[in-house]
């Protein structure tokens, strides 16, 4: 029992002092436990038991490390202890009151091979992108992913939660199309071909919201309106990525493709030209899916710039490259703006070129991404409005709206607090 006894209290000095080192760069710390007396009122309190950290320079309460630091010994120590033990831990929300920082390296020596030596099967609750990316980097082969969602009951009935695991290239899947782990957390994927797309979508989310629920920026707007990390989040995709990513195999999905992720998946690609078989076979694929993995192009619309009336590039094009887009020498035409890329109609405009009758060339990359954002500031000031927009951008942001109520309502209907991610590492030690 002795010898046991002074097993464990030399466990506990190499746990503290590896965890502070790794958290804070405290080198060979150790906890201390003294007595201190409180004097209130003029009479002397009982002694109390209290907790410090001793060091070979200083000498302080465990308390002046942080909630968070504090919260973590918590928490990694019983894992510390039991090296030689195969157990079972589970941790809830690791993140609270600890620095994003930290929280990497707080999964960082969770995962690490000098913290012990037992294979753990660990299950952590958590919101945090920063701890669900480094657990899906750090544990790539030992991570499984649930989703918990809270299913509404009868009347009178306790609340129900249904578990379901992701499948296993799931980390891999997200990887391919520059997304994280942390996009789990969101209710929704939306998925666009560039970095300019995903400011004029987020834009338009904005001003179709605005043209029913009140103006902009407004409480009830707010309220209402599809909110970006809780209901979607936006990344990018290589347009000739998107054939491997929707790929099924010979026995059904391909387990490496977006409809094996089973979340709920908006896909916006731009019309283009000479390209109608293929969104055709893109629609053939997502069609079995139902409402939860939808397949959208810009229409009539070559590319998503070219969803916006006249009067939208009336106000962009002199504010994005004002000495070149200066003085116009012929009008926009909205028919012609569909059809014909935004480089070749900004020659037709300022330069007086003749336009390019196969689809022209596009803006250079700079200039997309200008347009996209001075698009963006200019609805936040509201300088462009739903109005403004013209019908084939209401089209496209009608589409949108459409599958993020479906989202919406369909979360509702689960009635979760938020959409909760739980990361189950095995970690082989």
């Amino acid at each position: 029992m002795h010898k046991m006894a002074r097993d464990t209290r030399i466990a506990w000095r190499k746990g503290v002092s590896y965890i502070l080192d790794r958290l804070l760069g405290i080198k060979n710390a150790e906890l201390i436990a003294s007595d201190f007396v409180n004097q209130i009122g003029g009479k002397h309190d009982s002694p109390v038991r209290h907790v410090r950290v001793a060091t070979e320079t200083a000498d302080y309460s465990i308390h002046d490390l942080g909630d968070g630091v504090f919260a973590s010994l918590v928490m990694l120590m019983p894992l510390f202890l039991s090296w030689n033990q195969r157990r079972m831990f589970f941790i809830e929300e690791p993140e609270t009151h600890l620095h994003p920082g930290l929280q990497r390296e707080f999964v960082e020596t969770l995962c690490d091979a000098d913290f012990g030596r037992a294979d753990h099967i660990i299950y952590i609750s958590t919101h945090s992108p920063i701890i669900l990316d480094a657990l899906a980097e750090r544990a790539r082969g030992d991570l499984s992913i649930l989703r918990v969602d809270k299913a509404e009951g009868a009347p009178g009935v306790s609340s129900r939660h249904t578990i379901r695991q992701l499948p296993g290239p799931t980390v891999e899947t997200l990887e391919r199309i520059g997304a994280t782990a942390n996009a789990l957390l969101a209710r929704s994927m939306i998925l666009v071909e560039g970095p300019s797309d995903v400011r004029y979508v987020r834009s338009l989310i904005e001003l179709e919201a605005s043209s029913h629920h009140g103006e902009l920026g407004s409480q009830e707007t707010r309220v209402l309106a599809p909110i970006e990390g809780r209901d979607y989040a936006i990344f990018t995709y290589g347009g000739s990525l998107l054939g491997d990513l929707l790929k099924r195999g010979g026995d059904g999905v391909d387990p490496n493709s977006l409809p094996s992720l089973g979340h709920y998946i908006l896909v916006l690609a731009d019309e283009d030209m000479g390209k109608e078989s293929r969104h055709n076979d893109f629609r053939r694929i997502v069609a079995p899916y139902g409402g939860r993995f939808r397949y959208v192009t810009t229409g009539e619309a070559i590319e998503v710039e070219n969803l916006f009336d006249a009067g939208v590039w009336r106000k962009l094009f002199p504010q994005v490259h004002s000495e070149k887009w200066k003085t116009p020498k012929r009008d926009f035409d909205d028919a012609l703006l569909a059809r014909v890329r935004l480089g070749s109609v900004a020659d037709h405009v300022y330069e007086g070129m003749e336009l390019c009758p196969e689809g022209g060339k596009t803006l250079k990359p700079g200039e997309k991404t200008a347009a996209a954002a001075k698009f963006a500031d200019l609805v936040r000031a509201k300088d462009i409005s739903w109005n403004d927009i013209g019908p084939r951008a209401q089209a496209f942001a009608r589409a949108i709206r459409e599958f993020l109520d479906f989202v919406m309502n369909k979360s509702r209907a689960q009635r979760p607090s938020l959409t909760r991610s739980q990361g189950v590492l095995r970690a082989q030690r």
